[in-house]
């Protein structure tokens, strides 16, 4: 699926390994070990994820993408938190079980902003999918 207003055709990965003993931007270490961040890497291009996007003021919405060759099945979740709160509880939690097609990308759910924000003010709000 073509989103028409972002113009990227991939990624590249700059400096996967240090060349000497120093602290870098590298993931990899001197001695091929991983750092954390080459953990998160490998968690950000994994091959099913979601994605959500505010396309005008109103309406978030949320895409799954499958990158992979066989049918997956998951459970995907958009949770609202406060800033203020000081309990780690979402105030607002939608709950979705997906079917995705194999090498596919779907539109989940177009939610309106009176939903996700009916428990904060939008300035104080953030959102998790």
């Amino acid at each position: 699926m073509s989103i028409p207003n972002i113009k990227s055709m991939g990624t590249i990965f700059w400096q996967i390994n240090a060349n000497w003993q120093t602290a870098s931007w590298a993931t990899l270490d001197y001695s091929g070990n991983w750092k954390l961040s080459h953990s998160m890497i490998k968690q950000i291009f994994s091959p099913t994820h979601v994605t959500g996007y505010f396309d005008d003021a109103k309406t978030m919405r949320v895409y799954a993408i499958s990158d992979s060759k066989t049918y997956d099945g998951a459970e995907m979740r958009v949770e609202g938190f406060n800033f203020d709160q000081t309990d780690a509880v979402p105030r607002i939690q939608l709950t979705y079980n997906i079917n995705l097609k194999q090498t596919s990308s779907q539109l989940v759910d177009e939610i309106h902003k009176e939903k996700l924000f009916t428990s904060c003010a939008i300035e104080n709000c953030f959102i998790r999918v």
